[in-house]
């Protein structure tokens, strides 16, 4: 298993990134979802893992109980987008598997969405991870973490999963962010958390990302020893293969550039970062006609794709410098290309009816529900105030006992899963390959144990201690 240093990725052959993602599936409450959550989960582990009380996978992920009766699937450390990809939707298929034994086909299992209620849409979590060198000085992390902000915050034109309520959203996550009372430890404006998470509460825990500080014990930083880890929670748990693809893929990309932040200069840097990032993430998932403007850090006005287009081209300007992983280099093709497509429509209807609908989630969604409220006579906008249409609207979100997301999505990218189809399955009950995930499921198969989401180290049957290699070496 290759090591690599923290001046590697500052260097003209930058390294693949360790990345991972954690995706949450929820029971809805008349289902009795606590004991089925505990069911599933123990399905799982006795299924497709070691012990069940390790709540280890054999494929070096994990699967368990969190806040809310919710099921949790996070996956092995996997090396680029395109493994983790594959590594998130076998995580699906062991879910969706369980639910079948231990539910049945009367009784529903949900991804994102479970209900509606006077306050609006539920959302569950789904939380990106990557990776990064140590920052030295929470300035500079806080200067960088503000241009990743923009990032985020704009890329729901094309990442959003879409969001039915009194009108068609792009992002289900941006008011859950927008309205979460702030963390303890950043101001009252402030989106982003810096050197920690705060208060560890689901009604607090929501700013745009985390970067956790260097040393601190939480989640993957703890994991390679001296590094830190980003985690965007604003981010929509998409069906659709390419965008599961791109988001990832993409915020690795806007890594690289900081780390390659000297090879563009400060009013570069200006033009990609947001003026007033709280009020920009509410406005950029509901004005879907993309048509507004944003001020910049440089005093200039933007447009969401205009933003979204100048990072994209940063991204190949980069890959004429240094050499990049080939997945993240067709991502940065791909991201300049659904820009120019988006560009080009004039509403999000236009968009659902172009070939853009084969690709991005919320256009593939407002679609579906377009042919649903035509099919019922109904003319204008899609809305929830019809049950119909917002019967499917929740309908979409299901993954058992039907997935009809993932049948559209295997109509529309039928390539992907011809070609991944079987790699998908292998990935369920084993590790990515190349990765310290793989070393661990072994070590795992052979009798050793790992208490609760260690990475550092495993036991032996007698007892003995083992490190594991850390992939990214001092």
């Amino acid at each position: 298993m290759a090591t690599y240093t923290h001046q590697d990725f500052a260097s003209e052959t930058p390294p693949p990134r360790i990345m991972g993602t954690e995706m949450e599936y929820m029971v809805p409450a008349e289902d009795g979802s606590s004991a089925v959550v505990a069911s599933i989960v123990m399905m799982g582990t006795l299924r497709f893992g070691t012990k069940p009380e390790q709540q280890a996978l054999a494929n070096g992920g994990r699967l368990y109980k969190d806040y809310g009766d919710l099921i949790e699937y996070a996956t092995p450390e996997c090396l680029g987008p395109e493994q983790l990809v594959l590594a998130e939707m076998a995580g699906e298929r062991i879910v969706k598997t369980c639910a079948r034994l231990v539910m049945g086909a009367q009784h529903a299992l949900y991804r994102r969405t479970g209900s509606y209620d006077n306050s609006g849409l539920k959302t569950v979590g789904y939380h990106q991870n990557l990776l990064t060198p140590p920052r030295l000085t929470d300035k500079r992390q806080a200067r960088d973490a503000h241009v990743i902000g923009a990032y985020t915050a704009s890329r729901v034109i094309w990442s959003g999963a879409g969001m039915l309520s009194s009108h068609y959203a792009f992002s289900q996550k941006a008011p859950d962010i927008y309205n979460a009372p702030p963390l303890d430890n950043y101001g009252s404006n402030e989106m982003l958390c810096i050197g920690g998470y705060g208060t560890r509460t689901t009604s607090q825990q929501k700013p745009l990302l985390s970067w956790s500080r260097r040393g601190t014990t939480n989640g993957m930083d703890a994991h390679a020893a001296d590094w830190t880890r980003l985690e965007l929670r604003h981010a929509d748990a998409a069906h659709s293969p390419w965008a599961r693809f791109m988001g990832i893929a993409t915020a690795s990309l806007v890594l690289r550039l900081l780390e390659h932040r000297p090879m563009f200069d400060q009013d570069v840097w200006d033009d990609v970062t947001l003026r007033n990032l709280g009020s920009s993430v509410l406005e950029m998932s509901n004005n879907t006609s993309m048509d507004r403007s944003y001020e910049l850090a440089s005093g200039k006005r933007t447009t969401v794709i205009a933003l979204q287009k100048r990072l994209a081209e940063m991204s190949l300007e980069l890959a004429d410098r240094v050499s990049l992983p080939e997945d993240e280099l067709f991502a940065a093709q791909e991201w300049v290309r659904v820009c120019d497509d988006l560009s080009v429509h004039v509403s999000p209807e236009d968009v659902a009816e172009s070939d853009l609908r084969h690709r991005v989630e919320w256009a593939g969604r407002l679609h579906t529900l377009n042919r649903r409220q035509q099919r019922l006579g109904i003319n204008g906008r899609v809305t929830r105030k019809n049950p119909h249409v917002a019967a499917v609207d929740l309908m979409w979100d299901r993954i058992h006992p039907i997935a009809p997301a993932e049948k559209y999505w295997r109509l529309s990218q039928a390539d992907f899963y011809e070609d991944n189809d079987k790699e998908i399955d292998h990935l369920m009950r084993t590790p990515p390959r190349h990765t310290r995930a793989h070393v661990r499921g072994e070590l795992l198969r052979n009798g050793f144990t790992v208490s609760s989401g260690s990475w550092d180290s495993v036991k032996s049957p007698s007892g003995h201690t083992q490190a594991l290699p850390d992939p990214y070496a001092h």
